[in-house]
């Protein structure tokens, strides 16, 4: 899983001092940077697993967080609260009894994907294959947006699955980065990446479209696409 996942920009760290998982990721070259570990020992200092962090995650494109550290260590959280308080969760997945996690910074550079659509006076929708199905019950999916103006209202993006025959499978509605930020106040011109998750343990095998969009969640009001649709579509795909 980590050797199909991590890109060369990427960093990956294990919570435990396991000299095995050193092995290993350098046998299948899951990354250049097997040695890391945080924490290292029971006693290494809090401010000194955080100063690492912030110098990794302003040099690597991600970090990912492997294992947990023993229990009884009284640093043992101290990366992982780091990390969900300073970086964005993007994936997570469970492999057998190994947790790794994906976080990434949440200012996101601008993109070069040719693939938009526009919610005219709200925002732009930058289209990118970030699908992932890192549990057989669970889809991740993350979206980019840019916003073009500042709303007089709140406003909720929806991830919703829908059937061939256009009914709801399952659904993600959330304020923009999860209430991180609001759309009433939002940077103009920037970009910012969204992470939805949508549950698959009822799902049926079939064919399914994936669509988004943007709405206020007092009114219910859809906002349209510059081609008069109330969302957009992501893509659609079959599902087992």
């Amino acid at each position: 899983y980590l050797a199909s996942n991590i890109t060369p920009n990427d960093w990956v760290t294990q919570a435990a001092a396991d000299e095995a998982f050193t092995f290993y990721c350098r046998e299948y070259q899951v990354s250049d940077r097997c040695d890391d570990k945080l924490p290292a020992n029971p006693e290494q200092a809090t401010s000194e697993i955080e100063s690492f962090l912030t110098m990794r995650s302003t040099s690597a494109d991600s970090l990912w967080y492997v294992a947990n550290a023993p229990t009884d260590w009284i640093n043992a959280n101290v990366a992982l609260d780091w990390l969900n308080a300073n970086m964005q969760l993007g994936r997570s997945a469970q492999i057998g009894t190994l947790p790794a996690r994906q976080f990434s910074t949440w200012e996101v550079e601008a993109l070069s994907t040719e693939a938009t659509t526009d919610f005219p006076q709200v925002a732009r929708l930058h289209f990118a294959d970030d699908l992932f199905r890192d549990a057989p019950d669970t889809l991740t999916i993350w979206l980019y947006w840019q916003p073009l103006e500042q709303t007089t209202a709140p406003l909720k993006i929806f991830v919703h699955l829908l059937t061939a025959d256009r009914q709801l499978s399952a659904q993600d509605d959330q304020f923009p980065q999860d209430g991180r930020i609001d759309s009433l106040n939002w940077e103009v011109g920037a970009f910012y990446r969204d992470v939805y998750t949508l549950s698959l343990d009822i799902i049926q095998p079939g064919s399914y479209t994936l669509i988004t969009g943007l709405y206020n969640p007092d009114t219910g009001e859809r906002f349209l696409t510059d081609d008069g649709a109330d969302h957009a579509v992501i893509t659609t795909i079959m599902l087992p």
